[in-house]
């Protein structure tokens, strides 16, 4: 009956220490997803918010590049928003089966992704830089967004990793709905002062 009464208590006492290890854990978590919103909150342009975020995804999860897409509506492709890779800054990409279940909330970690749907078009100088991926996306007032997370090491991305982005969708969101609308406003700008340059004066 000793033994018994012994066994239960250490597992107790170590139940009790998984989720004091937890709670430490989304503590730590917190702390981090609010420095990264009083980052963005400070910042100057569309690239300062998109490494504030990234600075925030660096402290708990190991990666080499990201890539942002949006697009407006269920019929478009996606379109790069941001990258860390300017020479895909202009780059579409087709949504298969898998960007949809991203698209729709899903956090899935791919092993190879040259074998996925929207990555066999894509150049093999971004696939030799993707040997594996973590991709979530979320829904934003102007359309679609997704998120890829890139690494040159093959199956790099762990259950963990697929966690804590999960956790992180609200900063994610926070996040590209302000790069879309710097974004956006800069094309009004662009387009208002092309427009004021062109237009004839009269007399």
């Amino acid at each position: 009956m000793i033994g018994f009464d012994s066994e239960k208590l250490q597992e107790t006492l170590l139940d009790l220490q998984r989720s004091q290890e937890r709670e430490n854990q989304l503590r730590i978590e917190n702390a981090a997803i609010l420095e990264g919103v009083s980052a963005m909150a400070g910042a100057n342009n569309k690239r300062q918010v998109f490494n504030s975020l990234l600075e925030v995804l660096r402290k708990f999860i190991a990666f080499d590049n990201a890539i942002v897409l949006t697009r407006d509506d269920e019929a478009s492709d996606l379109h790069v928003l941001m990258s860390t890779v300017t020479t895909l800054d202009f780059s579409h990409w087709q949504v298969g089966s898998t960007f949809n279940r991203c698209i729709n909330g899903e956090c899935i970690a791919l092993y190879s992704p040259k074998d996925i749907e929207e990555f066999k078009n894509k150049s093999s100088d971004l696939l030799d830089i993707c040997n594996s991926s973590l991709i979530t996306g979320v829904k934003i007032s102007s359309g679609d967004a997704m998120i890829i997370l890139m690494s040159t090491e093959k199956g790099h991305f762990t259950s963990s990793c697929r966690r804590v982005l999960n956790r992180f969708r609200p900063l994610l969101e926070r996040a590209i709905i302000d790069i879309d609308y710097r974004e956006r406003l800069q094309s009004l700008v662009t387009a208002r002062t092309q427009e004021l340059t062109h237009k004839p004066t009269t007399f």
